[in-house]
């Protein structure tokens, strides 16, 4: 049985997918690490709940960009292999549904970690 190809112009749009998942994963990871860093140089000086938030943060964003690079290896595959244009890209939509899903929940997760933050810094 024949696989379905993607056309040159399909693969196109595919590779810019794979590129801008790569691009955002690497940014939200140097922007997990930048924050890391800042959060452990700031102990000391900074609340001590707020360094821990910003190690939190630092730790959550870099999760999330780790979790972007998976799709985007299959978004490149449709455009680097052939029989298989099909599977690669549903294994990676899969990956980034649940990429998707895993900002939702470490959303949630800031969201109370920065009213538990306002009601401990205020009082």
């Amino acid at each position: 049985m024949t696989q379905y190809e993607f056309t040159p112009e399909q693969n196109k749009v595919i590779g810019h997918v794979a590129l801008r998942c790569i691009v955002n994963a690497v940014l939200l990871a140097l922007l997990g690490l930048v924050g890391l860093v800042t959060a452990i140089m700031s102990f000391g000086e900074a609340a001590p709940i707020l360094s821990i938030v910003g190690i939190l943060y630092g730790i959550v964003f870099i999760t999330i960009g780790v979790t972007f690079f998976r799709p985007a290896d299959n978004f490149r595959r449709v455009t680097t292999t052939q029989g298989n244009d099909i599977a690669e890209v549903m294994t990676g939509l899969k990956e980034l549904r649940g990429g998707f899903k895993l900002v939702s929940i470490l959303i949630v997760v800031c969201l109370v970690l920065d009213v538990i933050t306002i009601v401990f810094y205020t009082q």
